[in-house]
């Protein structure tokens, strides 16, 4: 079995997987805002878990990972939380730190091996990862396009405080953006999606790209104006215009993405063998 826990600005979801990607147990809980808090809350959950003895925890973050530690929560301004050497006395076996948006990316980029692409998520934030053939570019852990600027109501703005599934929500009255169906409302939704996406693909010429995220889970109801706002953007410029997907899991794109990352890891580990 395997332990993934997703660390996202508003909720943290834990997940047990067997070694065949089935999820055996989860839970979910909002993340606090104080780091002392989150960790007090986290480990309260995880003992549970201990007695199912994973074969590791892979934790994801929304910010950066160096030598195999979290070293700054992007959404949180978090710096150099002891997280590892907690679990570590927890569960006793190896412990995988990486990116958020690179493990979804790995798993939704994987459903189109053999093309260049763009994986973005609208949650708290705007996370992102590039990918080809599978894996990911030199260029993708570099890519923050949540602060991109753009202009939206005659003002300069990060793009996540225009098209984040948070700043959408507080659009909307702090409706779930999960509720948000009516036709204009989803109009706006697409506008500001594409008025930061449409300069990444004018930059990154990608074949497809994939939301994830709740604006992701979303999508059918602002796909076809999503479209024909990036095909005006793209008009008259040399970028082809890509394919536009729904993620396959797009509220669990990153536990797939940790489970997948640890089981490859213990595969190498171990020789290859399941």
């Amino acid at each position: 079995m395997y332990l993934t826990i997703d660390i996202g600005g508003t909720k943290t979801l834990i997940a047990l997987f067997s070694a065949h990607g089935r999820i055996l147990r989860e839970k979910k809980f909002s993340t606090p805002e104080k780091m002392s808090h989150f960790l007090n809350k986290l480990f309260v959950q995880l003992e549970p878990f201990a007695d199912e003895k994973p074969r590791s925890v892979t934790v994801a973050i929304p910010g950066l990972v160096e030598s195999n530690r979290p070293t700054w929560f992007g959404n949180r301004n978090w710096k150099n939380p002891p997280i590892y050497e907690e679990i570590r006395k927890l569960f006793k076996c190896p412990v995988y730190f990486k990116n958020d948006s690179d493990l979804a990316a790995l798993y939704e980029t994987g459903f189109y091996p053999k093309n260049y692409s763009i994986f973005l998520t609208f949650g708290t934030g705007i996370g992102g990862s590039i990918a080809k053939k599978g894996a990911l570019t030199k260029d993708s852990a570099s890519f923050e396009p949540g602060h991109n600027i753009v202009i939206w109501d005659k003002r300069p703005m990060e793009w996540e405080d225009v098209a984040s599934a948070k700043a959408v929500r507080r659009a909307n009255h702090n409706l779930d953006v999960l509720e948000i169906r009516e036709k204009h409302a989803c109009d706006i939704i697409a506008a500001r999606i594409a008025i930061g996406l449409v300069p990444i693909i004018l930059e990154k010429h990608p074949e497809v790209v994939i939301l994830g995220g709740p604006l992701g889970e979303t999508f059918k109801y602002y796909r076809s104006t999503l479209n024909r706002l990036v095909k005006i953007g793209l008009n008259g410029t040399s970028a082809p215009v890509p394919k536009i997907v729904k993620a396959k899991r797009p509220r669990k794109s990153v536990s797939y993405g940790a489970y997948y990352y640890a089981k490859r890891f213990d595969k190498t580990i171990r020789g290859g063998r399941s």
